[in-house]
């Protein structure tokens, strides 16, 4: 008895694992749809041997690899600013330019005054020009002969003071003018020996100086023109354009 209601269990798990006649194994295998309450969207658990659904929809979000506020490292007014949203650009191709006008004008400047730096640099190197000494020379010569006559005149005037021909405001008089000779007779000299010595070593170490801080100068000009272009830093999509030609930019306003 026991053994007949064994057998009648077995053969009853058996019948419940058989497929249903006319309905194909994977048929079987493929579970429900279910929808998302929430949602709303069909879902189905897939199963790797499962081929009799295909999917043409796939939901999800695409999110950027790299992306970046580009604007400015300069000031300026905005000249050009070509792309909108959704376009496709090159890594280093412009994207965006400032008018240039003010940074032309910088360079030149920078350039004129390092140009006129540099002449008076070779003009101390060359040392004085025959000219120059040749006239410092008539120059000594010219004042030396005024102090001489103004020392006779001196001379002259004590002896007439002596045998009181004239009076003591004469004789100051004299000697004063003497004495101004006498120091126009050294400032000529003192500059004859600069004129035939040269630049002093100071005032050319000062000259180089000056060049330098000039061609410094220049080249922050140059590179400040080289910032008036927006460059795109790596390929890929502009995601939004904030401003248009005309505005006026600084560093801290993005246009891209």
């Amino acid at each position: 008895m026991k053994f007949r209601s064994l057998s009648l269990a077995v053969l009853l798990l058996i019948l419940s694992l058989a497929p249903v006649k006319g309905q194909s194994q994977s048929e079987k295998m493929i579970p429900p749809a279910e929808t998302s309450p929430t949602t709303g969207i069909e879902s189905v658990t897939a199963n790797p041997a499962d081929t009799s659904r295909s999917f043409s929809e796939l939901f999800g979000e695409v999110r950027p690899i790299r992306k970046v506020a580009l604007s400015f490292k300069v000031n300026g007014r905005l000249a050009t600013v070509p792309y909108f949203s959704g376009a496709a650009v090159q890594a280093s191709e412009t994207i965006a330019s400032l008018d240039p006008r003010d940074f032309d004008l910088n360079v030149a400047q920078a350039k004129g005054a390092l140009e006129a730096a540099q002449a008076k640099l070779r003009q101390l190197e060359s040392g004085s020009r025959p000219e120059e000494k040749r006239a410092a020379q008539e120059n000594l010569k010219q004042s030396q002969a005024n102090k001489e006559n103004a020392q006779a005149e001196v001379e002259r005037t004590r002896g007439l003071f002596k045998v009181g021909a004239v009076s003591q405001q004469v004789l100051d008089a004299a000697e004063s003018k003497s004495k101004v000779t006498m120091a126009q007779f050294e400032a000529l000299r003192e500059q004859k020996a600069i004129v035939d010595i040269g630049p002093r070593i100071e005032d050319k170490e000062a000259a180089r100086a000056t060049i330098r801080q000039l061609e410094s100068t220049v080249k922050l000009a140059e590179l400040q023109k080289e910032y008036s272009s927006l460059m795109a830093p790596f390929p890929g999509l502009i995601a939004a354009r904030h401003l248009d030609e005309g505005a006026y930019v600084t560093p801290a306003n993005p246009v891209y």
